[in-house]
Formats: C-alpha cells, sequence, structure tokens
C-alpha cells in the first residue's frame, strides 16, 4: 500500500502524526516530516516547522519537491495558547500548506487531513466558513478571524469546523489529475492532548467515550488514515470519515 510513496506528514513528531508516520515507512514509504518539535521516530526528512507561521510554512514547502500525499496531522487544543493561535495552527497553517503542496502531488494522490469530531456541527456556521473560505492567503484569513466575526464559538471547534468545510470545497479542485481530499475525524485519542480534551467534557461525555470503546489509540487511527490513502478507497473524495466507536451518533440518538 505504501511502497515507494512520499508523504509529507505535518504534526509527525507525536500522537496520530507519528503513529501513521512509523506505520507507513514500516510499510516502504519515505517520510517528510514537519513539526515544530524533533520526531522520536525515525523518519527519512525532518524539516523544523511552526505551523502558525506563514513564513516558517514556505520555507519548508520550499525544501520540498513532488509527494505523494500530505499528511495534515498538526493540531492544538484550546487553553495554554491564544486562540487565534490555535486557529492557525489548526486551520490557517494546514490551508496554506496544502495550497503550496497540492499542485506538487503526483496523479492520483491525496491530501488527507486530521479534522475532529469538534467539527460535526459545521452547518451551525456554514454561513461564516462560507466566507472564511472566500479569503484568499493566510494574513488575510488571519485578518479576518481576528475581526471577531466567529466570536463565542470555541476556537478549537471553530478551526476543526473550518477543516470539514475546506475538506469538501478542496475535494473537487483535484479533479483533473485523481488527487482527492478527505478528513479523518477522530473521538478522543489516547495522545499528550488527552487531558486537555477531556478537562472540556462533562462527566456524562466521558463515560460515553468509555461506552464505545473509546479513547482510541493513534495506531487504530493511522489505519483508517491508510485505508483513504490507499486504491481501495479512490471513489472517497470529499468525505469527513468519523472514526469515534459511535461517540456522534449516540449523542444524536440517544439520551
Amino acid at each position: 500500500m505504501h511502497e515507494g510513496k512520499h508523504y509529507v506528514v505535518t504534526g509527525a513528531s507525536s500522537g496520530i502524526g507519528a503513529a501513521f508516520a512509523e506505520q507507513a515507512r514500516a510499510l516502504g514509504a519515505r517520510i517528510t516530516a514537519l513539526d515544530i518539535a524533533e520526531p522520536g521516530i525515525t523518519v527519512d526528512t525532518f524539516h523544523r516547522t511552526d505551523m502558525s507561521s506563514k513564513e516558517s510554512i514556505e520555507a519548508a514547502a520550499g525544501r520540498i519537491g513532488g509527494l505523494d500525499a500530505l499528511v495534515n496531522c498538526a493540531g492544538v487544543p484550546e487553553g495554554d495558547l491564544p486562540d487565534e493561535q490555535v486557529f492557525a495552527v489548526n486551520f490557517l497553517g494546514l490551508r496554506h500548506l496544502t495550497d503550496l503542496l497540492r499542485p506538487r502531488v503526483a496523479d492520483g494522490g491525496s491530501v488527507l487531513n486530521i479534522a475532529s469530531i469538534a467539527g460535526h456541527r459545521f452547518h451551525e456556521n456554514i454561513g461564516l466558513h462560507t466566507d472564511l473560505l472566500r479569503t484568499e492567503d493566510f494574513d488575510e484569513g488571519a485578518a479576518w478571524y481576528a475581526s471577531g466575526r466567529a466570536r463565542g464559538i470555541g476556537a478549537y471547534r471553530f478551526s476543526k469546523e473550518a477543516v470539514w468545510m475546506f475538506t469538501f470545497h478542496g475535494a473537487a479542485t483535484g479533479l483533473a489529475r485523481g488527487v482527492r481530499m478527505n478528513s479523518v475525524c477522530p473521538g478522543l485519542v489516547r495522545t499528550r492532548l488527552l487531558p486537555a480534551f477531556q478537562g472540556a467534557m462533562t462527566p456524562r461525555s466521558i463515560e460515553r467515550v468509555r461506552e464505545v470503546g473509546g479513547p482510541a489509540e493513534p495506531r487504530e487511527i493511522a489505519s483508517v488514515m491508510s485505508f483513504l490513502l490507499s486504491p481501495e478507497a479512490r471513489l472517497i473524495n470529499g468525505h469527513n470519515l468519523v472514526a469515534d466507536g459511535g461517540f456522534v451518533a449516540s449523542i444524536m440518538t440517544g439520551p
């Protein structure tokens, strides 16, 4: 599945990104890792990159040639960082890197984003997201967010909703060359960010996560990612695949 492929993976130093990079490399892929921290796993190339900085992203992109897939895993939670930085890492940086590298993705390749079930209510803010997607670049998107248009919506939730919408819109961009764009939307995953996410949840929600078999292990999400990158998934494009054991379904249909 991965033999001979070149994958650029953001957020490859920990969590889901590290699990995917390690899994794919073991199966023959060449991994270029982009992260603010040096990976603790073996990769083929590493570019230290701050995904909240347009200049850092552009510097990294300038050192990358052709690739078979861009795998956008970098993400941060709310709490310790300013909302503007959370939004920049989770959406603006992801979009900017994608815009720079998508033309270099080989025909039949993929862009794969890690979104979140936190974005599943994107339709409640669809007007805002439509307006946001009209911004042309990183700086204009940052100015749009700084204007307060999304005030009152959590930065993490809004950024992940934006990834859902970007995935829908991006699916059509690569049709002529067969370059697909999809997202995986995990629930709780056992990474270093788990305590921050649990701290924002109600006790009932945490109990429900356990009821549906979570939190997930990073390798489990990596396996879903591998499927979406495979030839067997060629008809899946513009899809936000929820991988949460049924958590969203249970809160939408149950007590």
